[in-house]
């Protein structure tokens, strides 16, 4: 395991990246609206990253055919954006890589097209758990420790965590050392924060079951029931005695 403990300049040109992310999702959160297409929005956020002379990291990565993952209600993750029309109550997962000066920035969030009380509850929660975990992020705590808190905190509220998927370091590559499941399962190796180590921490919420199968496109991940899913994803720097929320705090 390969675990990449970033330099000032790393840190610098991540948050450079993030910087871009974060003009890009302010763009998609403006035009996700009623009766646009997934290929419109992927197509906005390509137009944003290459204005900043940056590049979309999931192009072509892995075979990906698209710009950005964008994944509509009962798809969790790595949703191929094509014709699909949004309409009224669609909850939206929008999934963002930009590379600038060779260095990544990952996030992902979520938006809810008009008014859906299920969609909203299901948002709350996976937004949430992010904010609540930063409290434990800091030097010492295990990517398990991590990995016990979110899944007590989804499950506490009703709702499944997807399986086999995690989140990961970051920053100086996409898909970076030490995973950072979303559960706790033997199979993964714990891992302590050290002080300036940057991750991604991302739940795929479900409700009813994580039970899940692949779209014939080898990307959608789609569960089982046809029930609402959400994802959210946040970069995290470890600090000397905390932590600094890349993809949310203005620092």
């Amino acid at each position: 395991m390969n675990i990449i403990i970033k330099n000032q300049d790393d840190v610098n040109k991540i948050k450079e990246a993030v910087l871009i992310w974060k003009k890009v999702k302010q763009a998609l959160i403006n035009k996700c609206q009623v009766g646009i297409t997934l290929l419109e929005l992927n197509n906005l956020a390509r137009e944003v990253i290459l204005a900043y002379n940056a590049k979309p990291t999931f192009y072509k990565m892995y075979g990906f055919s698209k710009d950005i993952c964008i994944s509509v209600n009962d798809c969790v993750i790595h949703g191929v954006p094509d014709n699909y029309v949004l309409k009224d109550q669609d909850l939206v997962s929008f999934d963002v890589g930009v590379t600038y000066l060779e260095h990544v920035c990952d996030a992902a969030f979520s938006v809810v097209i008009g008014d859906n009380k299920e969609a909203q509850a299901i948002k709350d929660v996976c937004e949430t758990v992010l904010v609540e975990v930063k409290k434990m992020v800091k030097p010492g705590v295990t990517n398990m420790q991590i990995a016990k808190f979110i899944q007590d905190y989804v499950q506490e509220r009703g709702y499944f965590l997807l399986e086999d998927f995690t989140g990961h370091g970051c920053g100086n590559q996409l898909h970076e050392d030490p995973p950072f499941p979303n559960y706790v399962d033997k199979r993964f190796p714990i891992v302590e924060l050290k002080e300036n180590m940057v991750f991604c921490l991302e739940p795929m919420v479900m409700t009813g079951s994580n039970d899940y199968y692949i779209a014939d496109n080898d990307w959608n991940v789609m569960a089982v029931n046809k029930r609402l899913t959400c994802h959210c994803e946040d970069m995290f720097l470890v600090t000397k005695d905390g932590c600094i929320v890349l993809t949310k705090d203005d620092d």
